[in-house]
């Protein structure tokens, strides 16, 4: 009874391993739809309404952009003695959840927050969102082979583990 408990046990790790796998795999899908959306958010309040950094990073904390954590560490507020493009390169880099090229790809569009007039800066997003668009689709092509690939092999691989025990 023992070895039927184990192999049980053995077989529901395994899928929750495949499940696991998958779903961060998901997850890196869905950071890089909200990066877009955050790219276009800046795009839209530098472009038509002329917002500078702070006004829009008061704005990003009322937005949903759950998956992107490094934004609740900007700072809202104009100081002298805080350099708004280390915080934004700091906040970026504490977040491990990012991929190092999603962290590569907001860093550099930190540094171009605040150097550029309007149309200078909306050219600078649109070839970042023109990477972006890159990095997307090969993250939904990881999701869609590889998310598979651990949903069916977790489970099988804990199947063949489990009885081994028996």
């Amino acid at each position: 009874m023992i070895r039927f408990i184990a192999a049980l046990l053995f077989a529901v790790s395994g899928f929750m391993w495949g499940n696991s796998r998958s779903m961060q795999l998901k997850r890196k899908v869905e950071v890089c739809v909200q990066l877009d959306e955050l790219l276009r958010f800046f795009d839209m309040r530098v472009r038509y309404r002329c917002d500078d950094v702070y006004e829009i990073c008061r704005e990003l904390d009322a937005a949903s952009f759950s998956s992107l954590d490094f934004i609740s560490l900007l700072p809202v507020d104009y100081s002298p003695c805080v350099d708004f493009h280390e915080a934004w390169c700091s906040a970026v880099t504490s977040q491990d959840e990012l991929g190092d090229e999603e962290k590569n790809l907001l860093v550099r569009f930190g540094n171009v927050l605040g150097t550029c007039d309007a149309e200078g800066f909306h050219n600078a997003v649109e070839a970042l969102r023109s990477e972006l668009d890159i990095l997307g689709s090969r993250r939904r092509d990881e999701y869609s082979s590889k998310g598979r690939v651990c949903r069916s092999i977790g489970p099988m691989l804990g199947i063949v583990a489990g009885l081994a025990v028996i």
